[in-house]
């Protein structure tokens, strides 16, 4: 009797486990990509801490980075913790050396939540879009991040910042187009300077 006893118990925590295990499986939500923060028109979170560079120059922006390249944004290759590691193909060298395609980490992702979180002022790259970037290698990867955040990534496209203000809520609507997010004097006056320079370059 104790044995069939004990035997129903240990099928009914079988059941009770299984059924915890479905439940918390349902619970997950698939992970959230660019292309649902596009075509959703996700909310759109800021770190406002992260968004000021007052202690950087052209020339501090240009020495601390260890690749600046042109080229074009090719696809999305994965997500990472509060990162989108992009494919990026070279068309031209200006600092550094390295082959005709790279991996690049881009600071602002979507989050678990289901919005876009913009990190240092920073949006993210569009497919096939030519940019100049700004980089630093990872120190443990054959891979780089974007320097400075906003202030590391350029396109020759017009009007291409965001005005920003701190007491309203965004959606990903009213960011598109956009290439930068920057909301501090000192970052703008950067940012016009090396859009000037990188405009010389050949």
């Amino acid at each position: 009797m104790m044995k069939k006893l004990l035997l129903v118990l240990n099928v009914l925590c079988i059941l009770v486990m299984c059924g915890w295990t479905y439940v918390a499986k349902r619970s997950f939500k698939p992970a959230y990509t660019l292309d649902d923060v596009y075509n959703r028109n996700a909310h759109v979170s800021f770190d406002e801490s992260s968004m000021t560079h007052k202690k950087t120059s052209y020339s501090e922006l240009y020495e601390s980075s260890d690749l600046i390249v042109k080229g074009v944004c090719k696809k999305v290759e994965g997500y990472r913790l509060e990162s989108v590691l992009r494919e990026f193909q070279i068309s031209k060298v200006y600092k550094g050396k390295c082959g005709e395609f790279i991996d690049i980490y881009e600071p602002s992702s979507p989050s678990a939540w289901q919005s876009y979180f913009v990190e240092d002022g920073y949006l993210n790259m569009h497919d096939g879009q030519e940019y100049v970037l700004f980089l630093k290698k990872c120190k443990y990867q054959n891979k780089y991040y974007i320097n400075k955040g906003a202030l590391g990534k350029y396109t020759d496209k017009k009007e291409s910042l965001f005005a920003y203000k701190d007491n309203k809520d965004y959606s990903y609507n009213d960011i598109k187009g956009k290439e930068a997010v920057i909301i501090y004097q000192d970052d703008l006056k950067l940012y016009n300077q090396v859009v000037s320079k990188i405009s010389k370059w050949k």
